[in-house]
């Protein structure tokens, strides 16, 4: 029932102009632009592409209009509005989504319309305002994160979400310039996009107990890139970007240890809490996406226990069909709140289509 209701809320939701509102509740204003890149890549996993084709056109068609400079962070129902703060991964989603579409439907019409403004975000990340050469990462000075740090929850870091997702984009978009004519477009984001690779598995990876797992995050700190030994949803992340430089030994030994460390039981299954601090102070509460990224590797994985544990444990305390933003504890229940939330809910569906793909069921409710 939580699937099938928020499967058809999601997609219900892309208006014919292609606005797609990110919260039914009210609690968050207008469209989210990461989580139309996300919506793409959801489309492309259970074929709902015309969907995805309308909501990416209203961003491209926003942006021409109001003559941007880059990818904005949210949009208003009319277009006329928009706010600009700079979040590199939410720049990187939508670029991924977008070559998702394009290289799943072919839609010639679109690419000419809009080719020429995901080039431009293609060559900025491969440039030396966010790409920095001494880490082989790309610097995202505005991740939104859980995590809270000098009282603030936006950090400047060089993060596995926006690199992963900054990777797996260039990637795609490299697919998309040779299939449509323009190798010498790609001949800057090959060689970023190595340069990635190697910053990943350099200096986004450390070792716990004899094996490698990947790294949160590293602060920016004056370029110190101070490492976060902490573990959270991010970790989890590479699992959603398609990305083929993940490698899936470390991405598995990665989501053991998460949740080793966050795993909770409760009286029907379990959940993974959403965070904890390098000396092992857990935030307890769960956040929607973190569900999805984790029942897409257990998925791969082919950790049926796992999932089950996790289904049966939603299908007793989220108490409500709309899937939540997050869920907190409240006293012998639990809290729901957002029910609806574009993004989490995206992810969400985008981890149970995995798992019920792989358990030869269709991906459509």
């Amino acid at each position: 029932d939580i699937y099938r209701t928020s499967y058809q809320s999601v997609f219900a939701r892309v208006q014919e102009n292609g606005f797609f509102h990110e919260s039914v509740t009210g609690r968050y204003r207008g469209e989210y632009v990461r989580s139309i890149g996300a919506l793409a890549c959801l489309a492309a996993e259970v074929n709902e592409l015309p969907a995805a084709g309308r909501a990416l056109r209203f961003v491209t068609n926003v942006m021409k209009n109001k003559n941007l400079s880059y990818l904005p962070f949210t949009i208003s129902a009319d277009g006329q509005t928009v706010r600009t703060e700079d979040e590199l991964d939410g720049r990187a989603h939508f670029v991924l989504g977008w070559a998702l579409y394009i290289l799943k439907t072919g839609d010639r019409p679109y690419f000419e319309e809009s080719y020429d403004l995901m080039k431009r975000e293609a060559d900025a990340f491969c440039s030396s305002t966010y790409f920095y050469e001494q880490f082989g990462l790309v610097r995202n000075r505005r991740f939104t994160h859980t995590r809270m740090r000098n009282s603030n929850d936006y950090h400047d870091v060089f993060d596995l979400l926006t690199n992963t997702f900054t990777a797996s984009a260039l990637e795609r978009m490299i697919e998309v310039a040779t299939a449509y004519g323009k190798p010498e477009d790609a001949v800057l984001w090959q060689d970023t996009l190595g340069k990635i690779k190697t910053g990943i598995a350099k200096n986004l990876t450390r070792q716990v107990n004899g094996k490698t797992v990947y790294l949160e995050q590293r602060y920016y700190d004056n370029g110190q890139g101070n490492p976060e030994n902490g573990v959270s949803w991010v970790c989890l992340s590479p699992v959603a970007t398609g990305f083929s430089g993940v490698d899936p030994q470390i991405l598995q030994n990665t989501a053991a240890y998460t949740r080793s460390v966050l795993w909770k039981d409760a009286s029907k299954g379990g959940y993974l809490a959403v965070e904890s601090s390098a000396g092992g102070s857990i935030k307890n509460w769960i956040l929607g996406k973190s569900v999805g990224w984790d029942l897409g590797i257990a998925g791969k994985a082919g950790d049926w226990e796992h999932i089950c544990d996790t289904l049966e444990f939603l299908n007793t305390y989220h108490t409500q069909s709309l899937y939540m933003e997050r869920m907190q504890p409240s006293g012998s229940s639990w809290k729901l709140i957002d029910c609806g939330n574009g993004e989490q809910v995206i992810w969400f569906l985008w981890g149970m289509a995995r798992v019920r793909q792989a358990a030869g069921l269709s991906a459509k409710p």
